[in-house]
């Protein structure tokens, strides 16, 4: 896809999958978790309702860890936002756009699943 400007409109679930396949690509990586229902985000240590449970969050590895300036900087060009946690060995990927903390309403949608 193209870089997408500030304030671009939220990316549905295909656009996100889109933008983070062609990061991973750029980066040799590979998704180790993706969309999660409420009680796993939980059991492994996320919360209901974060973007993994709404199918825009996933976590990545890379066989050679990218300069993180770098990956995040790529990740914006394609609407994503990059957050390494340093408590687990991954980069968290979502949407620059997703809000913090639970969430309930995104992209003119309301979270009606667990």
């Amino acid at each position: 896809p193209e870089p997408r400007p500030p304030g671009a409109a939220a990316l549905s679930i295909g656009e996100f999958a889109v933008a983070v396949a062609l990061l991973r690509r750029r980066h040799g990586g590979w998704v180790t978790s993706w969309g999660r229902t409420d009680q796993h985000s939980v059991e492994v240590g996320g919360f209901a309702s974060d973007p993994h449970t709404w199918d825009r969050g996933v976590d990545l590895l890379f066989h050679v860890p990218p300069d993180l300036g770098t990956l995040q900087q790529d990740a914006a060009e394609f609407g994503l936002r990059v957050i390494k946690e340093t408590e687990k060995p991954h980069y968290h990927v979502q949407p620059i756009d997703f809000p913090a903390g639970p969430v309930t309403r995104y992209d003119g949608s309301e979270k009606t699943w667990a």
